[in-house]
């Protein structure tokens, strides 16, 4: 009954997960009142069972039952790719299979472990993502079992596009977001004069945690690649680098973005002692 009444309230709990952390908070309305019900770091091979089954532990002793559950995926455990509709795309089923093929053709893979949602557009290209059915399986299975309701499953970017996204199209001069957690950078172009994406480039960050140079390196070659102009101000959600945010330099403005796109990049620090593994992730 308690439980219930928070949840009325606006009270839910969030689960982070990336390849090599975990952190579950619990929230008031709104988000505020926001406390840390469990941490942990990990091997970054660490089977997803062992991810799902320390969240049913700590959920269960921290009295969760019957809260709203909302899950972010890191960007690394996910598959992001842009897909262009088939010419004359009639029904659902066109679409699916288009991002299925590109699916295939960019991983060389089906995706028959995979499941794809996307942004599905019968006449522009569409942001599309691919998570683990495994994964999905697990935290389905732990909402079910808990009686949580499944308010969200997805991943660190469309998170952060989704509360970004507005301040990215309403702005005079150009702007991309860029999502970065651990060793993953995720770059959002946005279409220009609209708040949907326009393409995505996922980096891998290496671990000597390049400077500058190396990022404005990055943005010039997507921006090649792509088509578009580089952009003035380059909006940074997720885990901070004061080494890429402070002042400007290069040709564009790198920006923090305040708002948390996922439990766990404010609160969870690189250095958190590992858990011992006995104890018990529409635009």
């Amino acid at each position: 009954m308690r439980n219930r009444l928070a949840s009325l309230a606006g009270a839910e709990v969030r689960i982070g997960i990336s390849k090599r952390a975990l952190i579950i908070v619990r929230c008031g309305a709104f988000g505020r009142n926001a406390s840390v019900l469990h941490e942990a770091r990990y091997a970054e091979d660490t089977p997803m069972e062992v991810f799902g089954k320390h969240c049913r532990t700590a959920l269960s002793e921290q009295g969760c039952a019957g809260l709203p559950l909302s899950i972010t995926l890191g960007d690394e455990l996910v598959r992001l790719f842009m897909v262009t509709p088939p010419q004359n795309a009639a029904r659902m089923q066109d679409l699916v299979g288009a991002a299925s093929m590109r699916f295939h053709s960019l991983f060389g893979e089906t995706p028959r472990d995979w499941r794809i949602e996307a942004d599905w557009r019968v006449n522009l290209p569409f942001l599309a993502c691919a998570l683990p059915s495994d994964m999905v399986a697990q935290c389905a299975g732990l909402a079910r079992d808990l009686g949580m309701p499944l308010a969200g499953l997805q991943p660190h970017f469309i998170s952060a596009w989704n509360l970004a996204r507005n301040e990215l199209a309403h702005k005079a001069e150009p702007a991309w977001l860029a999502v970065f957690q651990g060793t993953q950078l995720s770059l959002g172009m946005a279409a220009p004069g609209a708040n949907r994406v326009f393409a995505t480039r996922g980096l891998t960050v290496p671990v000597e945690q390049p400077g500058r140079d190396w990022l404005q390196e990055q943005v010039t070659r997507a921006a090649l690649q792509t088509g578009l102009a580089v952009p003035s101000r380059l909006l940074l959600a997720g885990e901070a680098r004061s080494e890429w945010t402070d002042g400007k330099q290069g040709t564009f403005a790198v920006v923090r973005f305040e708002k948390e796109t996922m439990p766990g990049t404010r609160q969870l620090s690189p250095r958190a002692v590992p858990q011992a593994a006995a104890k018990a992730a529409s635009t």
